[in-house]
């Protein structure tokens, strides 16, 4: 499943990407962000990615 958020704030972005993970009810594993950072980090189920590390996404994320 591919959700795409869009806010008027990363904060509120980010605060309803981390509700939806925590609510057991969706049966959330993992998500990505696609972001600007630089490194690749990770916050409980949540990992953020550089965009330019797109082109190495493949199959194996499910």
């Amino acid at each position: 499943m591919c959700i795409f958020l869009r806010a008027y704030s990363v904060e509120k972005c980010m605060a309803a990407l981390s509700a939806f993970v925590k609510n057991e009810d969706y049966h959330v594993k993992k998500a990505y962000v696609l972001s600007n950072t630089r490194e690749l980090t990770t916050n409980g189920k949540i990992t953020y990615i550089p965009i330019y590390d797109v082109m190495f996404l493949g199959a194996d994320i499910q």
